[in-house]
């Protein structure tokens, strides 16, 4: 969890390399060569911020199937709202990963991550889906 507490202020600091690329000179080719390099950068690190903690994230979940499925069915309901907060937690991280995405134009960085994204993705659904059948099933 330490962590992820972390990742707040690495996103905020990927946000603030990208800012402080857009504003660099672009006067002659060479500023804007550096200038483009920069964002580029930028925007791979700022992608790779929110998608690490999705990452993180996902690796909790089997964890708490196995909770879901051999634990006191009694906190089953416990359970699926860890499941549901993962969940979340995960697909809203994706989201800002493809946010960055759009704007990266080395098409390997971005067609690599974004087959990532969607494995994660389907991750969260998936346990989201299995865990509440097993909440359904208990109650």
């Amino acid at each position: 969890m330490g962590l992820l507490l972390r990742a707040v202020d690495l996103d905020s600091q990927a946000y603030d390399l990208v800012f402080k690329a857009y504003k660099m000179p672009k006067e002659t080719d060479e500023e804007k060569t550096a200038r483009t390099d920069a964002i580029q950068q930028a925007l791979k690190h700022a992608a790779t911020v929110p998608f690490t903690v999705a990452r993180i994230t996902a690796s909790f979940l089997p964890d708490i199937f196995t909770v879901a499925e051999k634990g006191n069915q009694n906190a089953i309901t416990d359970a699926y709202v860890a499941t549901l907060c993962a969940r979340s937690a995960i697909l809203g991280a994706c989201a800002n990963a493809r946010i960055n995405l759009s704007s990266i134009t080395d098409t390997e960085f971005t067609e690599d991550m974004l087959k990532d994204i969607i494995t994660l993705e389907d991750m969260a659904t998936s346990a989201d889906t299995r865990v509440r059948e097993l909440m359904l099933k208990a109650c």
